[in-house]
């Protein structure tokens, strides 16, 4: 088996893991009756969230919330979905930004959707396609729609000089729509500002962690002294537009060690894992991890001390292999290491 279908096993073991973890936050729910329930809500996937909201109380009974049963909900300082028809289908839009338009988001099966809304228009799809299609000679070209910024040009037309920042907006997404209602609202409105409910998270996030504990390196000598200490750092590489869940982790860990003739050996330990981080636990953070061109494997957890600070434990073990990388045949070392983690 080749090392990317290694690679694809595990990024697609680690995903199915993710979906099965319920990752419950603060949030309330707004009923038919406009009354406010607050509690703790399944945070998952844009498309799932679109169709139920799962509901937890303060006795820990959860309830499954179709858009017919509820008018909105919202996790805290987060992202606030509210009940809309589309297609003939009650679904929970995405609300992105508030104000003399709104945008709302759809995530489908097959794609993103985006809607606008004002005082006086309706709701209404921003259609936009793009992909390959076959000319009139028959030979394959790019297409992109651009019905979007005509229907925008609509919305937002009693705006001074607003056409070419519409027509900028090439592709629909998350940042450009939120971006152009925001200036197009503080143009033409002085009464209130606008309300941007959706926190863009950032393609990539990178946090660190500090780590110190006891390596014992199996394939010294055994006559010598197999245990020594260990320190190192790691960066944790995630995208959580993506995934927040699954990282990508590196580092260095460096030990000093001595062979059975007392000869002194400085040792690099290189670190690159993929791994998983299930939801908070309470203030704990359960986290494992697994070798990309090494078989190697981490499991530990972290405890939240203060804001974004955690301290942690964490065991790991490096194996040698003689023809797949993933499988192990003899142990090189293992440890105990304590951590100091700081997402940023």
């Amino acid at each position: 088996m080749k090392i990317i279908n290694i690679l694809l096993l595990v990024f697609l073991l680690i995903s199915i893991s993710s979906h099965a973890q319920n990752d419950f936050r603060a949030g309330y729910v707004i009923d038919l009756s406009h009354d406010t329930i607050c509690g703790k809500i399944d945070y998952r996937r844009d498309l799932a969230m679109s169709k139920i909201c799962i509901l937890k109380n303060a006795n820990g009974n959860t309830k499954e919330l179709k858009p017919t049963d509820i008018k909105a909900y919202r996790f805290i300082d987060g992202k606030y979905y509210i009940s809309k028809v589309i297609d003939n289908k009650p679904v929970f839009l995405e609300f992105l930004i508030k104000g003399e338009v709104n945008i709302y988001y759809l995530r489908s099966e097959k794609d993103d959707r985006y809607f606008i809304e004002k005082k006086d228009a309706e709701l209404i799809e921003l259609p936009f396609e793009e992909g390959i299609k076959k000319n009139k000679e028959g030979k394959p070209i790019k297409f992109r729609t651009n019905q979007h910024i005509g229907l925008l040009n609509h919305y937002m037309r009693d705006a001074d000089n607003f056409t070419d920042r519409i027509n900028a907006v090439r592709k629909p997404g998350h940042i450009n729509l939120i971006n152009l209602a925001q200036d197009y609202h503080e143009q033409i409105c002085e009464d209130y500002e606008c309300i941007i409910y959706e926190r863009l998270r950032p393609i990539i996030k990178v946090n660190l962690e500090g780590l110190l504990g006891l390596a014992n390196y199996k394939i010294l000598e055994p006559t010598s002294n197999s245990i020594f200490p260990q320190f190192g750092a790691f960066a944790y590489i995630r995208s959580p537009r993506i995934n927040e869940r699954i990282f990508l982790s590196t580092g260095l860990l460096y030990a000093r060690v001595e062979n059975s003739e007392g000869r002194k050996i400085s040792d690099f330990d290189y670190h690159l894992q993929i791994g998983y981080e299930w939801p908070n636990l309470s203030k704990l953070r359960p986290h494992v991890a697994i070798g990309l061109f090494s078989p190697s494997y981490t499991a530990g957890i972290r405890l939240v001390v203060h804001k974004n600070i955690y301290l942690g434990i964490q065991a790991k073990a490096n194996f040698d292999f003689e023809y797949l990388p993933v499988i192990p045949t003899k142990i090189i070392n293992y440890g105990i290491l304590s951590s100091i983690y700081i997402d940023f």
